[in-house]
Parts: structure tokens; C-alpha cells; sequence
């Protein structure tokens, strides 16, 4: 699901985008899965907002993944996700 979002976002379909976002976001908490996924879920909602222009989505969702963030004990993913919240420029 994330990785449809991902790409669904890229070319410009944030309402498809978006579709499978929530999905992911609702895979990881349905199956608790770790803070990394949980991170990468809220990261592709966010993508997907800011496709479809709603600024306001967008930043509550970095915000989730930013928090879930400090909860990754490993270095390289804590690192992979905040990079990819960066290259959103947020």
C-alpha cells in the first residue's frame, strides 16, 4: 500500500495516492506494526496531501511521522524516513 501511495503521489494522483496511504496507516495499526512503518504511513498521507494541496493534512501527518521517528532504535531507518521528510522540504 505505501508503495503504490508513493508512486500514485509522484505522478500526481493524490486522491489515489491518498487511498492507499490510509491504507498503510491503517495496516500498520491494525497489525501493530513498529514506529518505522507507522512513520512511513503517516509520511505517505502527508506525500499525498500536499499532491492534492491540503496543507493541513500534510503537516499534521509530518508531525506524526516525525514523532514516530524518535521512536526508531534503529539509526539507518530513523535516518531513512526524516531524510524523506526532508526531501519534502519540510
Amino acid at each position: 500500500d505505501w508503495q503504490v501511495a508513493r508512486v500514485a503521489a509522484v505522478l500526481g494522483y493524490g486522491e489515489l495516492a491518498m487511498r492507499f496511504a490510509r491504507r498503510s496507516l491503517e495496516v500498520c495499526e491494525a497489525n501493530e506494526l513498529s514506529s518505522f512503518y507507522g512513520g512511513y504511513a503517516h509520511e505517505a498521507i502527508a506525500r499525498a496531501a500536499e499532491t492534492m494541496g491540503d496543507e493541513a493534512t500534510r503537516d499534521l501527518h509530518i508531525a506524526e511521522s516525525r514523532t514516530l521517528a524518535l521512536d526508531i532504535e534503529d539509526e539507518d531507518e530513523r535516518h531513512m524516513l526524516l531524510a524523506d521528510l526532508e526531501l519534502m522540504g519540510l
